[in-house]
């Protein structure tokens, strides 16, 4: 596509052609999902070196996934398929014979009282026999150690009369506790690859989850889970034991009492113990999730004993050397590399065995033999996963290659990985994660930024290559981001408590920490802030859901099967008890840290588009917590999309086309950055090769007779592309001369050559000259330095115009800043940069200027509306610093708690609406007063307070000042004993009259006693109003909260101009708003001064507010709930009595005779999308402040 340029107003994309043509190509959508994934391999139980290898395939054209199971003989290297039919379960070895279970239909989960089979498949004939063992799935399954029989387990079945009598009470209707039932195991007899008896040994309340038989095949340990499949009870889970040298029914013997998930069962050769590893619960206390560890336990006297207590990162998986003989082999995450680890006795100390860096997995050995061959799994960032073979396990470097299953990925161009380290700031605490680069963009600066965050949340991204659709890392930074995986708080690798560190604080304390992660990468100038993406899966995208309510940075999210609330999460999942521990106790002990961590009680603070994934058949999060963070969205306006796999659980194991479509619409967030050379055509090309290939204002490039041809992206939304038209045609008008147009815009034809293509795109910015001054290079993003160059008089064509220190394409303050402190400031004092409300005097003139209106163009239809002046348009700001030395303050709503705080009084020269933002790197709070301030009692004199509506944990409220009263705005810390630097920007008609208050101020009075501020004025004379809401009142519309609230108005006038206290006394819990001269039920914001809900205590409203004797006041009553009735009182303490008039109430405005004053309007929706780049900078910036108010 070719673009031309609308000189000062356009964006100008050029692309740079002719790059560098790289030896090998990068890996295509298609290849990536053609890889091939190792489910597990088995040695042979002989010393004949051959090898079990079970592969996972994707078989497009029947949209199924195929298990293939080849026998690899390592003499010859020779490769056998046995089965494109193998399960998720393991084979089992035994002689020349293998147990397997296939993925037929007569194994699916839908079907009843169909036959199941275990299947044999003989290595001398080649022969695989099905052999029928009744109706019920298998669960698990195991050979006799000492003969050739099978032991299995599967649901206990229901006899033909216990099933009819079921049918003929209860038809088609199910208990719901009471449909489950637990298992039996049995014990077939095989003699020629054919079942003689099949006996069962015992019946169990619980599900069989795993079993193993001791060496003399006297013993059969089994582990239990809940026949429900739901983990609510950690009684549910424990190890049992039964004597097979008894005839059955057999008794088992419960060896484990404990709240510790057993799981990976193995014995040692002379039986006296058997291993296990432990990730969930504890062996000696209450439970704990913790990593995993492995055990050894002593079934004949319950001694367990901890192997490799020295380590301190996560241990999967390991196996018994020489039959433990010669100690324990073990996968160990350290960080984040898995290797293999020896440790010779329990009391020997581990060491890790010398091999490659990346991650190894799934090591098996030959049973019970002398031999120290090892075969396993190894991959790395640029390798992909293959299964090798060594003789000698202390010799892991010099492993044999056996497969080259994905030989493909070895002849492309990969991606490169490195760890990356950055520091919580919040305590200190270091965090580390994995960056992966594009293909030939490795360590390079300002690349777009994809965080991808791992699930679990016990786990972690590691250095390993295994492309599918949930570790799609490389995938996606083939398509051209930087992928950042941030290993935060609850990953494993990182030792017991920072695994732990997640509990309490599920959500807020990982994604503090990913948070900080991103701003290091940012002021690393890796990251380029302006494009940015954040996504995840199951607990990833439980994070996921959560930053978006924190920030809006982000230009898209991607949320698959992850929940936005904790209640209906707990209510629903498989794993409830994972939920009880992580929050300390059940919703109704723990409420208010259910509710804290709940994103979707903040789902007003979202502005980011959102990718929802969900599952269809999802237990491990219900699929309906997806329609939750959906509809959340949809009632914002915020645009999203959510997409539904149907008949998928929580795995999308079924259907591989589910996969790679929830990958592919992924892949569409790439879009915007396709062509990583685009640049802005108002900044020098940094390093450019091609300067003719600047675009710049110059009058050879504006549009032909000003018609501007474009086409939207099929991305657009169809209201925002009629939002974006409407903007153009404001443009075309207010460059209009006499109703007649300078530029028109219209859709792109087919013959044109130039046109403009609307897409989602980054901010714009204008040319610079010698009117402003660098404040601190040290704040600006290292990579984006080279955007304050400058452009010479030469190369720029500025039509005989000033500098235009309002044009909407003016840099703001604090351009391209890491840390959010300003970055540049004009030399003229009182002046204002960076607006985004309209296009400015001399832009407009500009462009008249460039086109000769007078001489081109159409007449413009006559138009009626008109755009109003913006009220925020001038800026006042303040940067100061709390220090030690500052002053504290304590937080009324937590008495303990005290922060640092400076004081300002604030006055201003016209009355009207204001907002008062800060801009710090810590958490601020802010409160505005009136007329006097005390730290002893911050309730007093209160008008408005705010924690983060201003995003990135930064206050920001709105309020009415006006021109005869003092204001006190107090600016703190969130959290306590903080200090740092903050700005204070305060947005109205004009600028603010802001002063820092010391000991000596007039406003506020030292006290002698406390050397604090105090209010010197007395305020004890109370006045009484009694009344009641009854159902004959009108429903009151508090802030489009559904329910009926009734209220009672009441007129107060006050004989002196002064601070006073509204409260309610009242056995219903109240609410109160403060209105001046008018209140309309049907537009509640309008004339609100204030409003409180239980500043009183005990569920009672107070307002603290300065009334003047010539103004009307309105206070309304309600109440917080619904539906409520009842009697209140009304108490006002101030310098004298109030007068209290009950008002009649109707369904419109009810208006005492007094002429009313400013007040503010309501703020227009706010949307946070990727902001909208394209032919006239105008038009973005229009839409993107009024409409979406980018952050």
């Amino acid at each position: 596509m070719t673009v031309k340029q609308l000189p000062l107003i356009v964006l100008l994309f050029i692309s740079l052609n002719n790059l560098d043509v790289l030896s090998l190509s990068t890996v295509t959508f298609d290849e990536f999902f053609n890889y091939t994934a190792f489910s597990s391999i088995t040695l042979s139980p002989k010393i004949d070196q051959s090898i079990l290898i079970q592969t996972t395939r994707h078989v497009w054209e029947e949209n199924i996934n195929e298990e293939h199971l080849y026998l690899f003989k390592l003499q010859d290297n020779s490769k056998t398929l046995i089965t494109k039919q193998a399960s998720s379960f393991q084979p089992r070895w035994k002689d020349n014979l293998i147990a397997l279970i296939l993925a037929d239909s007569s194994t699916k989960p839908n079907q009843t009282n169909q036959s199941q089979y275990i299947h044999l498949y003989s290595l001398r004939t080649n022969e695989m026999i099905p052999i029928s063992i009744g109706t019920e799935h298998v669960h698990t399954f195991i050979w006799s150690t000492t003969s050739m029989s099978l032991y299995f387990a599967t649901r206990t079945p229901q006899s033909t009369d216990a099933r009819s009598a079921h049918e003929n009470e209860w038809k088609d209707v199910i208990d719901y506790r009471e449909q489950h039932r637990g298992d039996t195991i049995y014990r077939a007899d095989i003699e020629n690859m054919t079942i003689v008896k099949i006996e069962p040994l015992v019946n169990i309340s619980y599900s069989v989850h795993e079993m193993i038989c001791s060496p003399d095949g006297r013993q059969l340990v089994y582990s239990t889970e809940p026949a429900s499949s739901q983990m609510e009870n950690m009684a549910d889970n424990e190890l049992y034991s039964l004597d097979l040298s008894k005839p059955s029914p057999l008794i088992p013997v419960r060896l484990t009492n404990n709240s510790a998930v057993e799981r990976n069962l193995k014995w040692s050769a002379d039986g006296s113990i058997f291993f296990t590893v432990i990730s969930e619960g504890s062996v000696d206390g209450e439970y704990e999730e913790m990593q995993g560890r492995l055990y050894s336990l002593n079934p004949n006297n319950g001694r367990i004993q901890h192997w490799a207590s020295q380590f301190t990162g996560e241990i999967s998986s390991y196996v018994l050397l020489q039959g433990e003989r010669q100690g324990v082999a073990f996968l160990g995450q350290l960080s984040t590399e898995v290797q293999i680890y020896h440790q010779q006795s329990i009391d020997a100390a581990v060491n890790k065995l010398m091999g490659w860096n990346g991650t190894y997995e799934k090591i098996v050995t030959f049973p019970g033999d002398n031999s120290s061959a090892i075969a396993f799994i190894h991959s790395s960032f640029e390798k992909p996963q293959e299964v090798y073979f060594v003789d000698r396990m202390d010799q892991l470097n010099v492993a044999r290659q056996i497969t080259n299953e994905n030989q493909l990925f070895t002849e492309r161009n990969l991606p490169k990985g490195k760890p990356y380290r950055w520091t919580n700031k919040d305590d200190g605490t270091e965090i580390e994660g994995i960056l992966l680069y594009p293909p030939d963009k490795f360590e390079q600066k300002n690349l777009p930024l994809y965080v991808l965050i791992h699930g679990g949340p016990h786990g972690a991204d590691v250095n390993t290559f295994q492309p599918d659709w949930y570790f799609c890392a490389p995938m996606i930074a083939t398509e051209g981001w930087l992928v950042f995986e941030p290993n935060y708080r609850g990953s494993t690798g990182y030792g017991d408590e920072f695994l732990q560190g997640v509990r309490f604080q599920i959500v807020s304390r990982p994604a503090r920490d990913i948070l900080f992660g991103v701003d290091a990468l940012i002021h690393d100038g890796i990251a380029d802030p302006k494009r940015l993406t954040v996504g995840g899966y199951s607990y990833g995208a439980y994070l996921t859901n959560w930053i978006i309510t924190q920030t809006t940075r982000f230009n898209a999210a991607v949320s698959g099967a992850g929940a936005s609330e904790h209640v209906a999460d707990w209510g629903l999942t498989d794993i409830p008890y994972t939920n009880v521990y992580m929050f300390g106790g059940y919703p109704w002990q723990v409420p208010h840290l259910y509710q804290a961590e709940a994103a979707i009680l903040r789902m007003d603070k979202v502005r980011t588009p959102t990718l929802i994934i969900v599952p269809a058949n999802d237990i491990r999060v219900a699929a309906s917590e997806n329609y939750i963070l959906e509809r959340g969205l949809h009632s914002r306006n915020v645009p999203s999309k959510m997409i539904i796999l149907p008949g998928e659980t929580h795995g999308i194991p079924n259907n591989p086309w589910h996969g790679k479509i929830k990958k592919e619409k992924l892949s569409k967030l790439r879009k915007p950055y396709e062509n990583p050379n685009l640049f802005e055509g108002d900044m020098i090309f940094h390093g450019s090769p091609h300067p003719n290939l600047r675009g710049v204002a110059r009058r050879g490039t504006a549009w032909t007779n000003g018609i501007v041809p474009y086409e939207f992206d099929s991305d657009i939304i169809p209201w925002l592309q009629e939002l974006v038209i409407s903007v153009m045609q404001k443009m075309e008008r207010l460059t209009a001369i006499e109703n007649v147009a300078c530029v028109q815009f219209r859709p792109k034809l087919p013959n044109d050559q130039y046109y403009i293509q609307i897409v989602q795109e980054l901010d714009c910015f204008p040319y610079e000259s010698e009117q402003y001054r660098l404040l601190s290079t040290c704040s600006i993003i290292i990579a984006n330095r080279h955007n304050f160059d400058k452009y010479n008089d030469t190369f720029v064509d500025t039509l005989n115009t000033s500098y235009d220190y309002s044009s909407i394409m003016h840099y703001e303050r604090d351009a391209f800043s890491w840390n959010r402190l300003p970055t540049i400031e004009p030399l003229q004092a009182n002046v204002t940069i960076g607006q985004r409300d309209n296009m400015s005097s001399t832009d407009i003139h500009e462009v008249q200027l460039l086109y000769n209106c007078s001489a081109i163009g159409v007449t413009l239809p006559e138009i009626t509306t008109t755009t109003p002046q913006s009220q925020y348009s001038v800026n006042t700001t303040v940067l100061s610093a709390w220090t030690t030395n500052s002053r504290k303050y304590i937080r009324r709503s937590a008495s303990t708690t005290h922060t640092y705080y400076e004081a300002y009084r604030v006055t201003v020269s016209i009355n009207g609406c204001y907002i008062f933002t800060s801009s710090s790197q810590v958490d601020t709070y802010g409160y505005l007063y009136s007329d006097s301030f005390s730290p002893i009692d911050t309730r007093q004199n209160l008008i408005i307070e705010n924690d983060d509506d201003g995003g990135n944990g930064q206050f920001q409220f709105e309020t009415t000042l006006e021109t005869n009263r003092t204001y006190i705005l107090v600016a703190t810390t969130y959290r306590e004993n903080i200090t740092g630097e903050y700005r204070l920007i305060i947005s109205g008609l004009t600028s603010v009259n802001i002063i820092l208050i010391d000991n000596a101020s007039t406003t506020l009075v030292s006290s002698t006693t406390t050397n604090e501020y105090t209010i010197t004025s007395s305020k004890n004379v109370l006045s009484c109003y009694d009344d009641e809401l009854t159902t004959d009142l009108v429903i009151y519309n508090r802030e489009n909260i559904f329910g009926t609230y009734y209220y009672n108005a009441i007129q107060i006038n006050v004989p002196i101009s002064d601070n006073y206290v509204l409260t309610s006394s009242s056995v219903v819990d109240t609410y109160g708003y403060l209105y001046m001269n008018s209140f309309n039920p049907q537009d509640m914001s309008s004339n609100l001064l204030a409003k409180d809900d239980n500043n009183g205590g005990n569920k009672q409203f107070s307002i603290s507010y300065k009334l003047y004797s010539s103004i009307t006041y309105i206070l309304i009553t309600t109440t917080y709930i619904s539906n409520v009735t009842g009697n209140f009182r009304i108490e006002v303490r101030g310098p004298a009595e109030v007068t209290f008039s009950a008002l009649k109430q109707s369904s419109s405005t009810t208006r005492p005779t007094s002429s009313p004053s400013p007040s503010c309007a309501s703020s227009p929706i706010q949307l946070n999308v990727n902001v909208i780049c394209f032919i006239g900078y105008f038009v973005a910036s229009y839409v993107i402040d009024q409409f979406f108010k980018v952050h």
